[in-house]
């Protein structure tokens, strides 16, 4: 399993958010307080939901202001690749528009 380490609160964000797309995570915690992304739910233009279980993670680090998850999902039955970001003064989830 991928834990990502929480990175301290006070880190100054440097990304550009429009280029990112709000989303709902359910995450899991471990005991050292390291976190996992483990569904992730993307609203559409059109209002309707959708949510997709993570069926692995390739790779996270650490950037400026927040963690960067490779997830894979299942959309519409092929395995796809996403970039997921945590921003830890927003204290929200992003992925790449």
């Amino acid at each position: 399993m991928a834990y990502g380490k929480y990175p301290a609160a006070d880190s100054q964000l440097q990304f550009d958010l429009s280029r990112y797309i709000p989303v709902s995570v359910n995450t899991t915690f471990n005991v050292l307080g390291e976190m996992r992304p483990d569904m992730i739910q993307i609203v559409n233009l059109d209002e309707s939901k959708e949510t997709f279980k993570i069926l692995g993670i390739k790779s996270h680090k650490n950037i400026s202001g927040g963690i960067q998850y490779v997830c894979v999902i299942n959309s519409y039955n092929c395995k796809k690749e996403i970039n997921l970001f945590f921003f830890v003064k927003q204290c929200t989830w992003y992925i790449e528009k």
